[in-house]
Protein backbone atom coordinates (compact mmCIF):
# COMPACT_ATOMS: atom_id res chain seq x y z
CA UNK A 1 0.00 0.00 0.00
CA UNK A 2 1.52 2.87 -1.04
CA UNK A 3 -0.01 6.10 -0.32
CA UNK A 4 1.84 8.54 -2.11
CA UNK A 5 4.76 10.58 -1.32
CA UNK A 6 5.53 11.27 2.22
CA UNK A 7 5.07 14.67 3.53
CA UNK A 8 7.61 15.90 6.18
CA UNK A 9 5.90 16.99 9.37
CA UNK A 10 7.56 19.09 11.63
CA UNK A 11 7.62 18.15 15.21
CA UNK A 12 8.54 21.41 17.76
CA UNK A 13 9.83 18.68 20.20
CA UNK A 14 12.62 16.94 17.57
CA UNK A 15 15.83 18.74 18.46
CA UNK A 16 17.06 17.45 15.14
CA UNK A 17 15.46 20.21 13.26
CA UNK A 18 16.29 23.20 15.89
CA UNK A 19 18.96 25.47 15.41
CA UNK A 20 21.90 25.20 18.11
CA UNK A 21 21.16 27.67 21.03
CA UNK A 22 19.48 28.09 24.21
CA UNK A 23 15.80 28.93 24.42
CA UNK A 24 14.79 31.67 25.95
CA UNK A 25 13.41 30.03 29.12
CA UNK A 26 16.45 28.37 29.26
CA UNK A 27 18.36 31.84 29.64
CA UNK A 28 15.82 32.61 32.33
CA UNK A 29 16.43 30.01 34.10
CA UNK A 30 20.04 29.90 34.20
CA UNK A 31 20.05 33.99 34.78
CA UNK A 32 17.69 33.12 38.33
CA UNK A 33 20.41 30.56 39.32
CA UNK A 34 23.09 33.35 39.07
CA UNK A 35 21.25 35.77 40.95
CA UNK A 36 20.25 33.67 43.49
CA UNK A 37 24.29 32.59 43.97
CA UNK A 38 25.75 36.38 43.88
CA UNK A 39 23.30 37.15 46.14
CA UNK A 40 24.04 33.80 48.89
CA UNK A 41 27.62 34.71 48.69
CA UNK A 42 27.53 38.58 49.38
CA UNK A 43 25.44 37.70 52.03
CA UNK A 44 27.56 35.42 53.25
CA UNK A 45 30.70 38.00 52.40
CA UNK A 46 28.50 40.22 54.40
CA UNK A 47 28.10 38.11 57.68
CA UNK A 48 31.85 37.30 57.68
CA UNK A 49 32.78 40.92 57.99
CA UNK A 50 30.16 41.87 60.68
CA UNK A 51 31.69 38.82 62.68
CA UNK A 52 35.69 40.17 62.07
CA UNK A 53 34.51 43.38 63.40
CA UNK A 54 32.85 42.10 66.13
CA UNK A 55 36.38 40.48 66.81
CA UNK A 56 38.02 43.55 66.65
CA UNK A 57 36.19 45.55 69.22
CA UNK A 58 36.23 42.46 71.45
CA UNK A 59 39.52 42.13 71.45
CA UNK A 60 39.86 45.67 72.00
CA UNK A 61 37.89 45.52 74.90
CA UNK A 62 40.10 42.63 76.55
CA UNK A 63 43.35 45.19 75.56
CA UNK A 64 41.60 48.33 77.54
CA UNK A 65 40.58 46.13 80.60
CA UNK A 66 43.93 44.43 80.48
CA UNK A 67 45.31 48.17 80.51
CA UNK A 68 43.06 49.37 83.07
CA UNK A 69 44.03 45.83 85.35
CA UNK A 70 47.83 46.61 85.13
CA UNK A 71 47.58 50.63 85.88
CA UNK A 72 45.10 49.66 88.96
CA UNK A 73 47.49 47.20 90.09
CA UNK A 74 50.64 49.79 89.85
CA UNK A 75 48.63 52.27 91.48
CA UNK A 76 49.04 53.03 95.33
CA UNK A 77 45.12 53.41 95.52
CA UNK A 78 44.89 49.81 94.31
CA UNK A 79 41.96 48.09 92.34
CA UNK A 80 38.53 49.92 92.46
CA UNK A 81 35.61 48.65 93.75
CA UNK A 82 32.50 50.34 92.77
CA UNK A 83 34.10 52.83 89.58
CA UNK A 84 32.59 53.52 86.08
CA UNK A 85 34.41 55.58 83.57
CA UNK A 86 34.90 56.05 79.68
CA UNK A 87 37.86 54.84 77.70
CA UNK A 88 39.95 57.82 76.16
CA UNK A 89 41.10 56.44 73.55
CA UNK A 90 37.30 55.41 72.19
CA UNK A 91 34.32 57.78 73.60
CA UNK A 92 31.80 54.73 72.30
CA UNK A 93 34.06 52.45 75.08
CA UNK A 94 33.80 52.62 78.64
CA UNK A 95 33.88 50.61 82.03
CA UNK A 96 32.56 49.61 85.24
CA UNK A 97 33.40 47.63 88.48
CA UNK A 98 30.97 46.67 90.60
CA UNK A 99 31.13 44.36 93.55
CA UNK A 100 29.47 40.66 92.89
CA UNK A 101 30.45 38.80 95.76
CA UNK A 102 32.40 38.67 99.41
CA UNK A 103 34.00 35.50 100.49
CA UNK A 104 36.79 34.01 101.99
CA UNK A 105 39.76 32.88 100.02
CA UNK A 106 42.47 31.04 102.30
CA UNK A 107 40.92 32.35 105.53
CA UNK A 108 41.25 35.83 104.40
CA UNK A 109 38.19 38.43 103.73
CA UNK A 110 37.81 39.32 99.86
CA UNK A 111 35.34 40.87 97.37
CA UNK A 112 35.31 39.55 94.33
CA UNK A 113 34.80 42.52 91.91
CA UNK A 114 34.11 42.20 88.09
CA UNK A 115 35.10 45.14 85.56
CA UNK A 116 32.77 44.93 82.65
CA UNK A 117 34.30 47.18 79.30
CA UNK A 118 31.41 48.21 77.39
CA UNK A 119 30.48 49.54 73.77
CA UNK A 120 27.32 52.10 73.25
CA UNK A 121 26.32 52.01 69.82
CA UNK A 122 23.77 54.68 68.64
CA UNK A 123 21.60 52.14 67.52
CA UNK A 124 21.31 50.35 70.81
CA UNK A 125 19.47 51.50 74.02
CA UNK A 126 22.02 50.00 76.51
CA UNK A 127 25.45 49.19 76.07
CA UNK A 128 26.98 46.17 75.46
CA UNK A 129 29.47 44.55 77.20
CA UNK A 130 32.56 43.28 75.19
CA UNK A 131 34.61 41.79 78.20
CA UNK A 132 34.13 40.95 81.10
CA UNK A 133 37.15 40.53 84.04
CA UNK A 134 36.31 39.27 87.87
CA UNK A 135 39.59 39.32 90.69
CA UNK A 136 39.76 39.53 94.12
CA UNK A 137 40.51 41.95 96.22
CA UNK A 138 41.90 41.81 100.08
CA UNK A 139 39.49 43.76 102.42
CA UNK A 140 40.86 45.14 105.12
CA UNK A 141 41.03 43.07 108.37
CA UNK A 142 39.69 44.99 111.09
CA UNK A 143 39.45 44.15 115.05
CA UNK A 144 42.28 41.19 114.60
CA UNK A 145 45.49 41.85 116.21
CA UNK A 146 48.18 40.53 114.04
CA UNK A 147 51.12 41.12 117.20
CA UNK A 148 49.63 37.59 118.51
CA UNK A 149 49.59 35.32 115.39
CA UNK A 150 53.77 36.07 115.53
CA UNK A 151 53.46 39.26 112.33
CA UNK A 152 54.28 42.62 112.84
CA UNK A 153 51.43 44.40 113.96
CA UNK A 154 49.64 47.30 111.18
CA UNK A 155 46.73 49.20 110.93
CA UNK A 156 44.91 47.87 107.78
CA UNK A 157 44.21 51.28 105.41
CA UNK A 158 40.70 51.65 103.22
CA UNK A 159 42.85 52.21 100.04
CA UNK A 160 45.12 49.18 101.14
CA UNK A 161 44.06 46.89 98.24
CA UNK A 162 46.08 43.94 96.62
CA UNK A 163 45.28 41.22 93.91
CA UNK A 164 45.11 37.14 94.51
CA UNK A 165 44.31 36.69 90.99
CA UNK A 166 42.64 37.68 88.25
CA UNK A 167 40.16 35.45 86.29
CA UNK A 168 38.20 35.48 82.81
CA UNK A 169 34.72 35.28 83.42
CA UNK A 170 32.77 32.77 81.24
Amino acid sequence: MNRGPRQETSNPTDRSNRSPGFTLLEVVVGLMLMAALVVSALTALSRYQSVLKDAGRKRQAIAVADDLLQRWSDSPAGLPGSAAGTVPTDPTLGWRTRVVAQRSVCGMPAEVIRLDVWEQRLDEPEPRVLASVEYLRRRPLRGLRLGRLGLPPSKPREDEHSSIFVEPSS
